[in-house]
């Protein structure tokens, strides 16, 4: 082994250490894969998982361990320690594909197993999605509002997939609020799934929601990000219709009042001057030189 191989798999090894500095084996430990649709925030759910055990449970996201560590390796060594150990863990994934083996391994080892699926509102997850992608300046890794849509099928075929195996494990359906819809064996799973993507938003929620649209919009054509792809506009033209159609119309207010009116107004200018908007095209831009606004959301798990 080379020095700077040994050097590599130290700072690995520091990092296993430091990810489970806090759990300690157990007589019944738990393995926990967390999963969800683009814009799935993990944060809520994670959160909530932390709550529901006696024990500490080390947390790993797929995709951070890879970005910190430079190698894809890391989150394996996790899983391997994690299982030798005895050590309960909660794997974040941003993808559905989970290996089965994998899950049989920890079955073997007579682990409790357990998936949750987070099924963020379609409205949320659509306007989390496009505003990671304009904090990150990479309008162009969006891909398109069906690439979108395919994920979510994927998610959702994930879950479907999960009710053949019921006896193998349990599974969870989690909502965008925390709440847990699903959580059992057997049929339900799929329909708690797609309930929680059609859930109304409060009206904190929805104020709150229509705020950030229209920081989006208004940021996307601004002439900053200079030669946007037509993907963000499809994304945020979809976004303004479901304002129109299923956030606007939730509202406490009435409809043929001012606030409404002034809303709806809004709504459609800002819709039109997206979709006229001659700039958005599919070449490459530069990278802007101010920041986007800011929000709360993310790509997924």
């Amino acid at each position: 082994m080379t020095g700077h191989g040994a050097g590599q798999h130290l700072d690995h090894r520091r990092l296993v250490d430091e990810l489970f500095r806090d759990v300690t084996p157990s007589p019944e430990p738990s393995i926990v894969i967390l999963t969800g649709g683009p814009g799935s925030a993990p944060a809520r759910a994670i959160a909530r998982l932390r709550a529901e055990y006696d024990d500490p449970v080390a947390v790993i996201d797929n995709n951070q361990l890879a970005a910190l560590s430079g190698s894809a390796d890391i989150a394996a060594q996790c899983v391997q320690f994690a299982l030798s150990s005895r050590r309960s863990l909660v794997m974040c994934s941003s993808t559905p594909d989970i290996p089965a083996e994998m899950l049989a391994s920890f079955a073997d080892a007579e682990f409790t197993t357990r998936i949750v699926s987070v099924s963020a509102r379609q409205t949320e997850s659509l306007l989390s999605v496009v505003s990671a992608q304009l904090r990150e300046a990479e309008i162009e890794a969006l891909g398109t509002v069906e690439s979108f849509d395919e994920d979510w099928s994927s998610s959702r075929s994930f879950v479907r997939s999960t009710q053949a195996d019921a006896d193998a494990y349990r599974v969870t359906v989690m909502d965008g609020d925390g709440n847990i819809p699903f959580d059992g064996s057997g049929e339900g799973a799929v329909r708690a799934f797609d309930e929680a993507r059609l859930l109304p938003m409060s009206n904190l929620q929805s104020v709150a929601w229509l705020g950030e649209l229209r920081r989006l919009a208004a940021y996307a054509v601004s002439g900053v990000p200079s030669r946007p792809s037509t993907s963000i506009r499809e994304a945020l033209i979809r976004l303004h219709e479901m304002a129109l159609h299923q956030v606007l119309p939730q509202l406490p207010i009435r409809r043929d009042g001012p606030v409404a009116a002034a809303q709806l107004a809004s709504l459609l200018k800002q819709r039109d001057r997206l979709a006229q908007d001659h700039r958005f095209d599919t070449s490459e831009r530069a990278r802007p030189s101010v920041q986007p606004p800011t929000s709360g959301g993310s790509r997924g798990l």
